[in-house]
């Protein structure tokens, strides 16, 4: 299982990736003879990295950023003046972390269609069954006559004021 596709660490390309760099131009400005050279850093996502990265030249180191080694990968390589630009190599790997990260937001947009739509059911079957409820007591009390009959009352009022304001009593 460790040289599938599909491992317990993510996707995996089938293959080593080559690219040729040597077509690009480093060279800036030929009659001074500007260059890019030094250093060269590229921190990759968390999630996605560059197994067995190589060059033709030996110029590529790659390593884990942050405590052991769990962090971003980083890949350096170092371009010197008026070098050829080399042949890189490497297995690129795709953490499940990132392919979660990614179909996150449409999982919880989905999750969040259905929670109002189930929502929106609930409230369109307690309408329609207030309103059979309302229909059958306006006939009930059409056929019989019948007064509606309050429920047993759980609050008192004790005293009304001038301004308005009630003072009840909560019944046991």
């Amino acid at each position: 299982m460790a040289n599938s596709l599909v491992s317990a660490d993510g996707l995996r390309s089938p293959q080593e990736l080559d690219v040729d760099l040597s077509g690009y131009n480093t060279t800036l400005d030929d009659e001074i003879g500007l260059g890019v050279v030094g250093k060269f850093w590229i921190r990759l996502p968390l999630g996605i990295v560059l197994d067995n990265a190589s060059s033709s030249d030996g110029g590529v180191v790659y390593y884990r950023e942050g405590e052991m080694g769990m962090g971003r990968q980083v890949i350096e390589y170092n371009l010197g003046p008026q070098m050829p630009l080399p042949e890189i190599s490497f297995e690129p790997q795709i953490g499940w972390n990132w392919v979660f990260g990614q179909l996150i937001y449409y999982i919880a947009a989905i999750i969040l269609f259905f929670v109002w739509r189930i929502r929106a059911r609930r409230a369109k079957r307690r309408r329609k069954r207030r309103k059979l409820e309302r229909e059958q007591m306006a006939e009930a009390g059409a056929v019989e006559s019948v007064s509606y009959i309050a429920p047993i009352a759980t609050t008192e009022v004790i005293s009304i004021s001038e301004n308005g304001i009630v003072i009840k009593r909560h019944l046991l």
